[in-house]
């Protein structure tokens, strides 16, 4: 298996909100936030169990949305609620720190599909943000969960992508052949 493991050093910055528009209001207030830009955005990528059904239940369709079906790093019945909103579900496995290049893949892939997909990780999905970003169109938004803080909204333009090149960078690309 391949994957990029993320160094230590970076976790202080990646677990904070360094890109984007963080949104530290209710999920109600979140949501008509989103829902009066959403002319504006391309499609949507949601990251996070509480983003992904705050956004869904409250009427948004994302394109692609990324669950663990933890909330807080406990489990969550998420998929329960979510399962009959996408037309697509696809379960990858995606150990804590990393991204592994099935992951990685799977969201390229889904991005390409006409219809919505659903990516269910085994594992976590908090660093699928970057190659989520990374994927998405230019114009598109990529909205996931800062845990206890709020949900970031990131723009996806040249700029943003850049950035997170250079922190992917900074990753390790490991070569498992177990």
């Amino acid at each position: 298996m391949k994957y990029y493991l993320m160094p230590e050093k970076l976790r202080p910055i990646l677990s904070q909100h360094f890109i984007g528009t963080l949104l530290t209001g209710t999920p109600k207030d979140n949501l008509a936030f989103i829902k009066s830009n959403i002319e504006k955005y391309k499609y949507i990528v949601t990251v996070g169990d509480v983003v992904t059904l705050t956004l869904t239940i409250g009427g948004i369709n994302p394109k692609l949305s990324i669950i663990d079906c933890k909330c807080l790093r406990r489990k969550c019945l998420t998929l329960n609620v979510l399962r009959g909103k996408f037309r697509n579900i696809i379960k990858v496995y995606n150990p804590p720190g990393r991204i592994t290049i099935e992951a990685w893949n799977s969201i390229k892939r889904a991005l390409k599909e006409q219809d919505n997909t659903l990516i269910e990780v085994q594992g976590e999905e908090d660093l699928l943000a970057i190659p989520a970003i990374l994927e998405a169109d230019l114009g598109s938004i990529v909205v996931y969960g800062l845990p206890l803080k709020g949900m970031v909204i990131v723009r996806v333009d040249n700029s943003v992508k850049e950035l997170l090149r250079r922190i992917l960078d900074e990753f390790i690309l490991v070569k498992d052949e177990r």
